[in-house]
């Protein structure tokens, strides 16, 4: 019924704004995509294939915005799902999905949804968005609001709920206010941010209060072009107690070659002491799931036409035993039409926090259709 209700109102208020504002420069631009997925996991050990299931999901995202952001926007992104199998038993205990069979679970995701205003020296903006701090694409320290999705091979962040306000101070410049606000006035998150430009490199100061974690952090980040492009970010984490204070950075590059290829790196570091931590207590951790101390990221694409791209990734943690290796193959079969397939091999726990011989092997068909 709770979900039935939420969806009603999303499309009660998506026709609404159509019937509204039915002229073509104003009402709503729609966009997204049907995708169906298609895969089986194994559990590896001792070097074989044992135990196996299936994993099933269509996705129909709907993105909408308005058409006239002159005076400002709604922005939004809506994810619903048919999750089977393997794909739906992580997420039955949610509010958000409905168990319609055995295995077989209704799900949605409101990925983003806010309303922003613009007003003649800043922008104000409500709701849930996605908040990009820093330059890392799979380490960032200083992304105070949001975690990485790992089951997204292309390594997805999610939306949060927000009130921000953005003051532009030139043309490259901004102040960035940003504060995630919760009903106990000191669990709040609230953070201010200066972005600007100086010869050609981009560079940003962070500096905010994280009352549910009871942490004041503070962070720096750049990027710069030198043939290769380079960035980075180091963050300081202060807490009251001595012993929870923690440093921690990242340095990236990337760099194309040969027309066809691209290549990435970026190591990532903390200084947090977890010897005396609960497996949960680790799990809360800001930069979870990469709680040991460094990990690495190498990772290649090869595009040899504008049709096909194959992408390899490897993530290592550098201090224990687990790494992750995906690989995916991309075609574009027509026009709106994509084909993709891909191989996702977990060794050990990525993590560091259990102790686990299990492996899993993971490989999945992919079409979907955009509009």
């Amino acid at each position: 019924m709770r979900i039935a209700l939420i969806v009603g109102c999303i499309f009660f208020s998506l026709l609404a704004t159509s019937v509204v504002f039915p002229q073509d420069d104003e009402g709503l631009n729609f966009s997204g995509f049907f995708r169906t997925d298609v895969g089986v996991s194994w559990v590896v050990s001792n070097d074989s294939l044992e135990r196996y299931s299936y994993a099933g999901r269509n996705t129909f995202r709907l993105d909408f915005i308005n058409k006239d952001t002159t005076y400002g926007k709604v922005d939004g992104s809506i994810d619903f799902y048919i999750l089977s199998g393997e794909k739906s038993r992580p997420l039955t205990f949610q509010t958000n999905g409905l168990l319609i069979g055995d295995e077989v679970l209704l799900w949605f995701d409101l990925r983003k949804l806010y309303l922003l205003t613009r007003l003649e020296w800043m922008d104000i903006s409500v709701g849930r968005q996605l908040v990009k701090f820093g330059k890392g694409f799979v380490f960032s320290p200083i992304n105070f609001f949001d975690r990485l999705d790992l089951t997204d091979i292309n390594f997805s962040r999610v939306g949060v709920d927000i009130i921000r306000v953005k003051i532009p101070i030139s043309d490259t410049g901004a102040f960035d206010i940003v504060s995630a606000p919760k009903i106990e006035i000191t669990n709040s998150d609230v953070s201010t941010r200066i972005i600007f430009s100086v010869l050609g490199v981009e560079l940003e100061g962070i500096f905010g209060y994280f009352g549910k974690d009871e942490y004041l952090r503070s962070g720096v980040s750049f990027k710069g072009d030198i043939e290769i492009g380079i960035y980075g970010e180091f963050v300081y984490n202060y807490n009251e107690e001595e012993d929870k204070r923690y440093y921690e950075f990242m340095v990236g590059g990337d760099y194309s070659f040969l027309d066809h290829f691209t290549s990435r790196a970026e190591y990532y570091y903390n200084s947090y002491d977890k010897d005396n931590l609960t497996p949960i207590q680790s799990i809360k951790l800001k930069h979870y799931p990469f709680v040991s101390k460094d990990y690495i990221l190498l990772q290649l694409s090869y595009t040899p036409d504008i049709l096909n791209t194959i992408t390899l990734s490897y993530i290592k943690n550098l201090e224990k035993e687990g790494f992750i290796l995906y690989l995916e193959y991309r075609r574009n079969l027509f026009q709106n039409i994509n084909f993709y397939t891909d191989v996702r091999f977990f060794y050990r726990d990525i993590s560091g926090i259990i102790n686990s011989k299990i492996n899993n092997l993971y490989t999945s068909l992919s079409f979907d259709v955009r509009f």
